[in-house]
């Protein structure tokens, strides 16, 4: 009765080299989508997801490579914000607190759905910082 040979795996050599790995974890710590990361490591998009299911800690190493830049841009935002960056102040506020803090509101008044815009100034958004303490 023949044995199977030890330690010489069968079939195709995997893609998946530590080179392929790397490239991976590298395109992932700037940003990148999971296409882009595969162009840059030159494996095929299936190989990748094929890999990351077979390979738990992979995928959690790649999940938290995805979360840095994020919370890199959060903390130097943080940071603007902390040392009292106006446009920094106003940028995040018109984001995050819109109906606060938009430059834009749009009112509807018709009962067509017609809506009329109306601008806020910057001395309107100024008075607005001032009174919240939020600027001097």
């Amino acid at each position: 009765m023949a044995t199977k040979p030890t330690g010489n795996p069968v079939g195709r050599p995997t893609v998946m080299t530590p080179d392929v790995l790397s490239k991976l974890e590298q395109a992932f710590s700037i940003g990148a989508t999971d296409l882009e990361a595969c162009a840059h490591a030159g494996c095929a998009t299936p190989s990748y997801y094929r890999y990351i299911g077979d390979h738990p800690e992979f995928r959690e190493r790649v999940n938290a490579l995805k979360e840095k830049l994020p919370l890199k841009a959060k903390s130097r935002l943080a940071k603007l914000i902390n040392d009292g960056d106006k446009t920094t102040v106003l940028w995040y506020l018109e984001r995050k607190k819109r109906n606060e803090f938009s430059l834009k509101t749009e009112i509807d008044h018709t009962t067509q759905g017609e809506k009329i815009t109306h601008e806020m100034t910057e001395a309107d958004l100024d008075e607005k910082l001032r009174s919240m303490g939020i600027i001097k």
